[in-house]
């Protein structure tokens, strides 16, 4: 999930995609004076812009927020009292509440109950949550559905981090392997993880039915990239895999194929806009005629028009450093293919090169 933006009073709200107008989540408390809709924005899921947001790229959606307290900002440690709210159709924003019987603190998964509140004509307990640390907290609360009817009985954690989540900007592997091999992946991030973080790939090789996870190892020279070795693959196997962050203290214990778990506790992924990616392997003589996706391409930096030279067929592709793609064009042949860059903004991209034996991403920079 890509990081959009800070708001004002160092809130930090991260941004992947809004939902529905009505029945979105909200955390009205004493942080906000108990506004609801709330006011203060990582608190709030509004249709356009929406900063709780909800990221459908992941099996069992959920929706995150992720906010910064300091005794120097707006948002102080402490501990507050809150309540997950969504409104009905009518607008009424304490309908639908969910409440846990304890004390929330980060790190830990609590279940949580679900009311209607004009069925049960109560008015269900406040939450308390402790954060009682300088940090920023990562919220994910599992989503319970679009309608009302299947809301339901779900669960959430906040996790607790000394620096912004990292992001995964780039994966690298290769495509086809020889039998005998057991392939690496390795990942950039957009900076140096903190230390709460843990970064897993999790893989099949049987189309998902088992499911493994891999923690990934950080390099000692340069410590914003990370990699993992994956089981040996035969001549035929094909293994799928994605990649992800977490801060979940526990994570060791998750069985690997509790996608529920896992997707709750899962901060920022990549996982190839929810196709995931795959190794094939294939016998050795085969791989031998298979090219690496090395390019080039000039100027960089670039003002208007990027030139990109193939000693083969290829897309070509420009995304942003979080993965969005821009821009795409065909590459039927070998050649140099003249792409216009004039209408981006200035700043940093991504040029990558995919074609049906794998993928090659460079950055540049736009002037």
């Amino acid at each position: 999930m890509p990081m959009k933006r800070l708001i004002t009073f160092t809130l930090a709200v991260f941004l992947t995609i809004s939902l529905f107008a009505q029945y979105d989540l909200n955390m009205p408390g004493e942080w906000n004076a108990w506004a609801n809709p709330p006011d203060t924005a990582c608190f709030a899921n509004y249709l356009e812009g929406g900063f709780l947001s909800i990221d459908s790229a992941l099996y069992h959606w959920h929706y995150q927020t992720v906010f910064y307290t300091s005794d120097t900002t707006k948002l102080k440690p402490g501990v507050y009292q809150f309540k997950f709210t969504a409104p009905d159709n009518s607008g009424n924003y304490w309908e639908y509440q969910w409440t846990v019987a304890e004390g929330i603190k980060p790190g830990t998964i609590y279940s949580f109950s679900h009311w209607t509140v004009s069925e049960c004509e109560c008015n269900p307990a406040n939450d308390t949550v402790y954060l009682t640390d300088t940090a920023w907290y990562v919220m994910n609360f599992n989503y319970v559905g679009s309608d009302p009817a299947g809301y339901s009985n779900t669960s959430a954690i906040f996790m607790e981090l000394s620096d912004t989540p990292s992001v995964i900007t780039h994966v690298y592997y290769d495509s086809i392997v020889s039998s005998g091999t057991a392939p690496t992946v390795s990942i950039l991030l957009n900076k140096a993880p903190c230390p709460e973080e843990k970064i897993y790939v999790r893989y099949t090789t049987d189309n998902w039915t088992t499911i493994s996870m891999e923690p990934m190892t950080f390099s000692d020279t340069k410590p914003d990239s990370a990699y993992a070795t994956l089981p040996t693959l035969n001549a035929g196997d094909s293994l799928y895999f994605y990649v992800f962050t977490t801060a979940y203290p526990s994570i060791s214990s998750v069985d690997p194929s509790d996608s529920y778990t896992i997707d709750l506790i899962t901060i920022r992924h990549a996982n190839n806009h929810g196709k995931n990616y795959l190794i094939r392997a294939t016998a050795a003589t085969l791989v031998k005629n298979v090219k690496q996706l090395r390019f080039s391409f000039y100027p960089n930096p670039a003002h208007n028009r990027i030139s990109v030279v193939l000693p083969y067929n290829a897309q070509i592709q420009i995304l942003t450093v979080d993965g969005k793609i821009l821009l795409k064009q065909n590459a039927p042949r070998s050649g140099k293919y003249d792409l216009d860059i004039s209408k981006l903004q200035p700043g940093i991209y991504l040029l990558r090169i995919q074609n049906s034996k794998g993928q090659y991403t460079r950055e540049f920079i736009k002037n």
